[in-house]
């Protein structure tokens, strides 16, 4: 017997005489089961086998504190849903989403001040986010009972940024944000800092405002993945009281060499020029004097070209960060160019997010026993499973 709990407490499965009992892990994607081989050095464009080292973030290898790029996947009264890498899935309570949008609850609750903003307010399906791991999947077993522990994960820009105090702040540097207030032509963002703050124009972002929850405003506690925008010389956040900020994805970079030490910011969302060392079965091997990075294949759908044959070593390439593997130190990325463009990711799947729609113009890449592998009219690649 299943009894569930509400704002994302734990599952308990109560046992029963006379049924046998396996409990069921949904958090395990098809990724999560790659067989991954010792590599070899390759020449050319000769295809080498992935290194033992590089595999893709489990619920198994996931730890407190990894930050991660998601999207919102569902939006209920007291909790949000959150799609991560490999098919893992994290809820965020009301508590986790911001400081702002908990000060407002705690205000309401305790002086019968104005309601805030709902949740669905907030948030919309699809939403671009940062997220930093609470709590990873368990699963505990008792005489009576077994609990079914979840992924927790904070959207809090306090508690995702809060090594940033370590590096220099550079322009294009990727920081969560959440809205503080609403002034007459932008918004001042908390970054989490106790002194420095951010603002967002509200005319130079209006494309990117609207896209992230289809209205034309953001509002008063809301979550935003933001990118520092100024060009004057940033040299230490103890001396940056406000500091231009902008939505717009494009504007992540790489810090100069001026920026760089031993300390470096590279979360999720930030903009990395690398060099493919190696091309595998399972995707590319990247590397920049700053890190090594890796790009799945097929099962993430992180590559603009279909054919791994079109890669090839030594090419200059441009990844976008996914996360950092919390016990290899690998960053797992994405080379989509359409990551330069969308902050909500429904926007990269307008036109086929309804289930059943028909899509002329795709066209057949390849073809195996499992699946056929598709370009689609918009660029995306699709997978049809073959039955």
């Amino acid at each position: 017997m299943q009894v569930d709990y509400s704002r994302g407490g734990p599952t308990i499965w109560r046992k029963c005489d006379n049924v046998d009992f396996k409990p069921v892990d949904r958090l395990i994607s098809e990724t999560a089961n790659i067989k991954w081989h010792t590599a070899r050095r390759t020449t050319g464009n000769d295809v080498s086998q992935t290194d033992s080292s590089i595999e893709p973030i489990t619920q198994e290898t996931l730890t407190e504190g990894t930050l991660t790029m998601g999207f919102i996947q569902t939006v209920r009264k007291y909790d949000l849903v959150v799609e991560l890498p490999n098919n893992l899935r994290g809820t965020v309570s009301l508590a986790d989403i911001s400081d702002v949008y908990t000060k407002q609850l705690r205000s309401y609750v305790e002086s019968d001040l104005k309601q805030p903003s709902k949740i669905n307010e907030l948030f919309a399906i699809g939403t671009v986010v940062l997220c930093k791991v609470k709590s990873r999947f368990s699963v505990e077993e008792t005489d009576d009972e077994v609990v079914v522990n979840q992924i927790t994960v904070t959207l809090n820009p306090r508690e995702i940024n809060e090594d940033i105090v370590k590096v220099k702040p550079y322009p294009g540097m990727v920081l969560a944000g959440a809205i503080e207030s609403v002034e007459d032509h932008g918004y001042i963002v908390d970054v989490g800092l106790r002194v420095t703050k951010g603002y967002i124009s509200h005319d130079e972002n209006y494309e990117y405002i609207k896209r992230i929850n289809g209205v034309d405003r953001l509002i008063q506690g809301q979550v935003v993945l933001c990118y520092i925008a100024s060009k004057n010389d940033l040299t230490d956040w103890s001396n940056v009281k406000v500091i231009t900020m902008t939505l717009k994805p494009k504007a992540a970079k790489l810090p100069s060499n001026r920026h760089l030490s031993d300390e470096i910011w590279l979360p999720p969302g930030s903009l990395v020029v690398a060099t493919i060392s190696s091309v595998t079965e399972d995707g590319l091997v990247i590397e920049s004097s700053v890190l090594k990075g890796f790009v799945q294949f097929y099962k993430t759908l992180e590559l603009c070209r279909a054919n791994k044959d079109e890669y090839s070593i030594n090419e200059e390439v441009v990844g976008r960060v996914l996360y950092k593997h919390p016990k290899s130190g690998v960053y797992f990325m994405s080379v989509l160019s359409q990551l330069d463009t969308f902050v909500n990711a429904s926007s990269m799947f307008s036109e086929i997010s309804r289930l059943g729609v028909i899509i002329d113009g795709a066209s057949v890449l390849s073809v195996t026993e499992a699946e056929v592998v598709l370009r689609l009219p918009n660029g995306i690649l699709g997978i049809a499973k073959v039955c």
